[in-house]
């Protein structure tokens, strides 16, 4: 009895350090990383760009071990679900889905309302509990056009809700976005420039992608609790079994 009981602490101790380990070094975690994107006419190649690199971008995150699904909404005065005339995919890890939206996006004119869009997105896509969330909002316009609230309030709101928000915009609007857009502990904030982007995708895409990968391995594991639960049942389940076998 007492040598089980010794071997089932050591399993124990065993499958905690090196749960963790793995965990902290793969940075092993579920995602969920909704792009928002300004649906007006100057913006048809940015929704060509998410729909010739997502399958990339999830590469990455598979080879860092995140398990990440996708959503994509567009916006101008209303977002996403909100009008018919936006698209709107809600989470899935079905790129083609994905890429035939993006790939024949109808695109319109009216006010850009950025702000009202992120908010939005706290609600609007059905987002998984235990999952890193993540914003990634596209526009080459100012994000705060008549909106309802301020950069303090939403930058609040984000964060009451754990939501990660990055913004690729023109350099001139940083500034509208400086409060809100996550800030890894090394203090690289989430914001792209938008010109680069459209300048040499190539470059710009592995950047975004490779902070995208820091940024949810930096985040709280949400998961860790529930694994080493599940460890400790089966370990319990294991020592039980063996000692009825005994009898």
């Amino acid at each position: 009895m007492a040598i089980t009981k010794k071997a089932t602490a050591i399993a124990l101790g065993t499958f905690i350090s090196v749960g963790l380990t793995t965990q902290a070094q793969a940075g092993y975690m579920a995602a969920d990383v909704a792009f928002v994107i300004d649906q007006s006419g100057s913006m048809q190649n940015e929704f060509a760009w998410l729909g010739n690199s997502l399958a990339t971008m999830d590469n990455q995150m598979r080879a860092n071990g995140i398990d990440a699904r996708y959503a994509v909404a567009g916006y101008e005065r209303l977002a996403g679900s909100e009008s018919n005339k936006n698209i709107f995919v809600d989470f899935t890890k079905d790129f083609n889905t994905i890429a035939s939206n993006v790939n024949f996006v109808n695109t319109y004119g009216s006010q850009e309302r950025g702000y009202h869009a992120a908010h939005w997105a706290l609600g609007g896509f059905n987002w998984r509990d235990n999952r890193v969330k993540m914003v990634i909002l596209i526009t080459d316009e100012s994000g705060d056009q008549a909106s309802s609230m301020t950069e303090s309030q939403l930058a609040g709101v984000l964060k009451a809700n754990n939501v990660l928000l990055n913004v690729i915009s023109l350099n001139n609007y940083a500034s509208e976005w400086d409060e809100m857009v996550y800030t890894t502990k090394d203090g690289e904030k989430g914001f792209f420039d938008l010109d680069k982007l459209r300048a040499d995708p190539e470059l710009v895409t592995h950047e975004i992608i490779k902070r995208k990968v820091k940024e949810i391995i930096e985040a709280p594991e949400p998961t860790t609790a529930g694994v080493i639960g599940f460890g400790l049942l089966s370990l319990l389940f294991t020592r039980r079994r063996r000692l009825n076998q005994a009898k």
